[in-house]
Parts: structure tokens; sequence; C-alpha cells
């Protein structure tokens, strides 16, 4: 007992024993960035199915779609959907902006997932 009240004696003599100085003021510094706000919103359900419609003609028309973006600042989107009438998001492609319109990014590969 009397042992750990030596102990705890020396603890609070160790913290009382630092020096008080205080530390150099730092000047502070306030960082303001730019807001960041999306370039490019996504595309719509309309959009996607004519991009699918224009790059895998033979394929089934493209329905419920999601898109979402690649990244923040990066111009690509991901979009999973459907086709014909099935109700789950069973593919997925990739969207890019081509000319002012939504385009397949690589419709050989996209097309692909449904043969």
């Amino acid at each position: 007992m009397r042992f750990a009240i030596v102990v705890c004696a020396l603890a609070v003599a160790a913290c009382s024993s630092q020096d008080e100085t205080t530390p150099e003021e730092v000047p502070e510094t306030q960082a303001t960035a730019e807001p960041l706000t999306p370039t490019i919103p996504p595309p719509q359900r309309e959009e996607l199915a004519a991009a699918w419609a224009e790059g895998c003609p033979e394929a089934e028309p493209a329905n419920k779609g999601l898109c979402k973006s690649k990244g923040f600042g990066h111009p690509d989107f991901t979009c999973d959907f459907a086709l014909g009438d099935d109700e789950y998001r069973r593919y997925t492609a990739e969207l890019t902006m081509s000319d002012g319109k939504w385009v397949l990014a690589e419709p050989e590969n996209a097309c692909a997932i449904v043969e």
C-alpha cells in the first residue's frame, strides 16, 4: 500500500516539475480552398439508353440505369443498368462525354457483356 502511495506521489511530482514556459505563438493561417463543384452532371436514364442504343444497336434496350462519377474531377461515369424487361441492374458500362452527348467509353467491351 505504501508502495502505491509513493509511486503516485512520484508521478505527481514528475508532472509538476516540468518547465512552465509557454510555447511560441504560432500565427493562425486559414486555408481557404476553392469550393469544388461538379463540372458535368451525371447522365440521366434517357441519355444512358441513347448511348447504349448507339453503341450496341443489336442488344436489348437499356433501362433502369444509375450512373455514378468515377471520382471527383474525373469526366467519366460508371453506369449500372438493366436490359429489356429485367428489373435488376446487372450490367455496367462507362460513359464519357463526346461532342456534347454521352457515349459508351469502350463500346466493344460494353457490348461484349451481353453476348
